[in-house]
């Protein structure tokens, strides 16, 4: 029975899967993401490392019960809880990121850098349920990408189709002149044949 620890997150919503909601399901490539992250690609492409993956190969996993964690609540309540300057200073810093991205926009590439960029951070934080501003931000980034990536590779797919059109309708109209220009040697080669044939039709009358 393959199984996963109990602190892992998945890798697209990076939430945990032991609440119970969130299956861990790995694909082909060896990542492994929840059912319902996986449910909603609109392609069967890794969103990680943007290989395809055959459906039939997905296999779920199970969380190992086995290792004990803390809970975040005995956590908080054994714990004082103090932000750390430098955690702090991440979290501002990825959110102007994304903030300047919305606000100001920047191209396919910048964006994709950002998302792995806030996506390695937060895989490197400890509480799946810490920073949920910064996660939900990354997750709606992550999504408005993805389908401005369809968008416009549905784009790209459609001018090519109208590039082939045009040229469908080039190619028709030369085998349309083709096929005139066939038709008028036709007709001179019949009306030459006939002229040919009378002349020496009136010879072996006269």
């Amino acid at each position: 029975m393959l199984v996963v620890h109990p602190n892992s997150t998945c890798d697209v919503c990076l939430e945990g899967y032991t609440n119970g909601n969130n299956i861990p399901h790995s694909i082909s490539c060896g990542h492994v993401f929840c059912l319902r992250c996986l449910q909603s690609l609109t392609r069967l492409i890794c969103p990680l490392c943007r290989t395809t993956f055959d459906p039939t190969g997905i296999r779920r996993l199970h969380v190992d019960k086995s290792v004990q964690s803390i809970s975040a609540t005995t956590v908080a309540a054994v714990t004082p809880a103090v932000a750390d300057p430098e955690v702090v200073g991440d979290v501002r810093r990825l959110e102007d990121k994304i903030d300047h991205i919305v606000l100001e926009g920047a191209s396919l590439t910048d964006v994709r850098n950002t998302i792995d960029e806030v996506h390695a951070w937060l895989k490197s934080q400890p509480k799946e349920e810490q920073h949920r501003d910064l996660r939900a931000s990354h997750r709606l980034l992550y999504r408005v990408t993805e389908d401005r990536t369809i968008i416009t590779n549905m784009e790209k797919k459609e001018e090519e189709m109208k590039m082939r059109l045009v040229e469908a309708e080039r190619l028709m109209e030369d085998i349309a002149q083709k096929r005139k220009d066939e038709a008028t040697v036709a007709f001179a080669v019949e009306k030459s044949l006939r002229e040919h044939y009378n002349r020496m039709n009136a010879e072996w009358n006269a």
